[in-house]
């Protein structure tokens, strides 16, 4: 839809001229017209009264996406000649899940992580998100004391700092890019997502197993060990 404003934020009424009411009517974009709608023939100026007296502002002209899908972020570019490009990004959304590397359906809680790095928005600025891995595995984001639902668009290094009970601190590290549509593009694993999509919002989630391998210990008390077995046989041996 077209959108006509004047002195900032005031809106022009849609009935200030036939031309413009017809130019607001709403318009659905698709292949049969490529994508594209032109206005033509709208007025440059907006004429008014204030303080009683006929005052005169030059109309800018935007366009706006009604009533956008839930599925998709709405991103609007604009040139100096006038044209807009209006760009629907589809949401995703990604979660590290932190398993055994006995079997990813083992989910480990209480592990500790890093997410270091710079955003887009500011590339100057390292900033640093600190995780915890729930019951499900899955890792909670944090900026201080908030938790973070979104990691913003940037490229950051994912390191372990705490392992969870009985299991050996992994020492890899991931390179993590955050996409503009929240997607993840990742080096330093293999590792191949799942993935699940939401029904209601059609959201697209894709998980990431981190894994962790456990520590095995053999027992040192209240079992006889192999060490009592080789003597038992080496008796035998000399018996016969």
């Amino acid at each position: 839809k077209l959108v006509a404003t004047y002195n900032g934020t005031e809106k022009v009424p849609e009935d200030y001229s036939k031309s413009l009411k017809e130019a607001m009517n709403e318009l659905i974009l698709s292949a049969d017209n490529n994508w594209t709608h032109t206005w033509n023939t709208l007025p440059k100026y907006y004429y008014y009264t204030a303080d009683g007296k006929i005052a005169k502002a030059e109309i800018h002209y935007s366009v706006e996406e009604v009533n956008p899908s839930g599925k998709y972020d709405v991103k609007y570019d604009y040139t100096k000649t006038g044209i807009t490009t209006i760009t629907n990004i589809a949401k995703t959304k990604w979660e590290i899940v932190k398993v055994s590397s006995n079997s990813s359906e083992v989910k480990l809680e209480g592990a500790e992580f890093t997410l270091t790095g710079k955003t887009t928005a500011a590339p100057d600025t390292t900033v640093t998100y600190t995780g915890v891995s729930g019951k499900d595995g899955v890792v909670v984001w944090k900026a201080g004391n908030d938790v973070v639902d979104t990691i913003p668009q940037g490229t950051y290094t994912l390191k372990e700092t705490k392992a969870p009970g009985n299991y050996a601190l992994s020492d890899a590290t991931w390179t993590i890019t955050v996409n503009q549509d929240g997607s993840l593009t990742i080096s330093g694993t293999d590792v191949t997502p799942a993935q699940r999509t939401d029904e209601t919002t059609g959201v697209v989630t894709y998980s990431y197993n981190f894994e962790n391998t456990p520590m095995y210990k053999l027992p040192s008390t209240g079992g006889i060990g192999t060490y009592w077995y080789t003597i038992g046989g080496m008796l035998l041996m000399m018996a016969a």
